[in-house]
């Protein structure tokens, strides 16, 4: 009988040894990525969220959260990852019938709503990386004709984000923004039927 007992106890601990062992439950993982992205640890965020990401590719919300991260990290500011990560969590919201990814979130509106904003920002702090550490090839090119591309790149999403909710503070927060960037370089204000401008090319 002292044999038998000894022997429950092992498999009692074995088993209590196995679920310690488990990796954490899928959405204790993606509550574990917010938490570290509201406590604006972004890059422990990024470590959860790609973690998260293997068994749910076609999660909207964490494309969004690790796009986001990658967009505010000062040590992983990869913002061709970002933008990536943005465009892919509002393809996936639009093919999923627009239902919100995330609780926390107001609405579904805002979450395509800051899907844009967010990609705007990534041109606006490409516009900054440019005149702050100005890369090799922007000695080849025209540097306004750089920057008016790039703010073309944000009219466009802040117009795509205006028609997602005109009356949105974001929105025109980020018109605001557009602004400065527009009167410190001199830039005329777009016309509504002017085509894209075109990407200026390395000679």
């Amino acid at each position: 009988m002292r044999e038998w007992s000894w022997m429950a106890v092992a498999l009692v601990f074995a088993a209590g040894m196995n679920l310690s062992c488990r990796q954490e439950p899928e959405e204790d993982l993606f509550a574990k990525g917010e938490t570290l992205y509201l406590d604006q640890r972004y890059d422990d965020a990024i470590a959860v969220f790609k973690e998260f990401l293997l068994d749910n590719p076609g999660h909207a919300g964490a494309h969004f959260y690790l796009g986001t991260c990658y967009l505010s990290s000062e040590a992983n500011a990869w913002l061709g990852i970002a933008q990536g990560e943005l465009q892919t969590a509002l393809a996936l919201f639009e093919r999923q019938g627009k239902v919100n990814p995330i609780p926390r979130f107001s609405s579904a509106t805002y979450f395509e709503l800051i899907c844009h904003i967010n990609q705007a920002k990534i041109y606006l702090n490409l516009m900054i990386t440019l005149v702050e550490s100005p890369p090799v090839w922007m000695r080849h090119v025209d540097p306004r004709a750089a920057m008016a591309m790039l703010l073309e790149k944000c009219e466009e999403q802040y117009q795509a984000a205006k028609r997602v909710d005109p009356s949105s503070g974001d929105v025109e927060g980020l018109r605001r923004q557009i602004d400065v960037f527009r009167n410190a370089l001199r830039l005329p204000a777009p016309s509504p039927d002017a085509p894209p401008a075109a990407v200026p090319q390395a000679v």
